[in-house]
C-alpha cells in the first residue's frame, strides 16, 4: 500500500470514528438544547400583544374582535374585552350600550372566547350568566348560530361586538379591534 492511500485510509478512520466521551456530550446537550427550543418555538403562540396590554394588527391572526364601523372605539385591550363579553362594560365611550353577539356553546369561536379572553371553562361561564341573572346583573349576549350571524348583526347593530375568524372579516361595516392567534390545541388538531 503507498503512503497515500495510507493516510487516506488513517483520514477516514478518523472522520467515522465515535467521538470522544467529552465530545459526545457536547453533542448531546446541542441536541437537547435545539429540541428544547424547537419545542418552546411550537407551543408558544406569536404574540397578539404590545406592551401595556394593548392588541397589535396581525392580518396572519386566527381570530378577529369586531364592533360595528360607526363605533369610534379603534383598540380594546384584553381587560376590557374581558369586562365587555362578561356584561360589566354596558356603555361604549361617548354614547351608546354594548351589545355582545356570540355564537352558541361547542363552536370554535366561542370556544376561544371562553378559554383565551375570559379565562372560564363553558359550565363556568354558564354557572356565571345564572348568577347575573338570578342578581339581576345580567345583560346576557344574544347567542346566534354561525359565526357569519355574528358578523351580520355587528354590522348592523351600532353597540355591536363579537368573535369571529379573522377570514371572515371583510369590507366597511365592521372594524378589527383586537386580533388572537390560534391557540396551540388549535395548531395540533390540524
Amino acid at each position: 500500500m503507498s503512503a497515500s492511500s495510507r493516510s487516506r485510509n488513517r483520514l477516514l478512520k478518523e472522520a467515522v470514528q465515535a467521538p470522544s466521551t467529552q465530545e459526545s456530550v457536547w453533542i448531546q446537550s446541542g441536541f437537547l438544547v435545539t429540541i428544547l427550543v424547537a419545542y418552546w418555538v411550537w407551543a408558544t403562540p406569536p404574540p397578539a400583544f404590545a406592551g401595556g396590554g394593548a392588541v397589535v394588527k396581525n392580518d396572519t391572526a386566527a381570530w378577529a374582535v369586531i364592533v360595528n364601523a360607526e363605533n369610534p372605539v379603534k383598540r380594546l385591550d384584553l381587560r376590557t374585552l374581558k369586562r365587555i363579553f362578561l356584561g360589566r362594560k354596558r356603555k361604549w365611550e361617548g354614547d351608546g350600550r354594548v351589545r355582545v353577539f356570540q355564537t352558541s356553546f361547542g363552536s370554535k369561536s366561542r370556544a376561544y372566547l371562553n378559554r383565551m379572553i375570559l379565562e372560564m371553562s363553558p359550565e363556568r361561564v354558564k354557572e356565571y350568566w345564572l348568577e347575573e341573572r338570578i342578581r339581576g346583573n345580567a345583560s346576557v349576549p344574544k347567542t346566534l348560530r354561525t359565526d357569519r350571524a355574528v358578523l351580520a348583526f355587528v354590522a348592523v347593530e351600532k353597540g355591536g361586538i363579537g368573535i369571529v375568524p379573522r377570514a371572515l372579516v371583510s369590507g366597511k361595516k365592521v372594524r378589527v379591534v383586537a386580533v388572537f392567534p390560534e391557540s396551540r390545541e388549535e395548531r395540533t388538531s390540524r
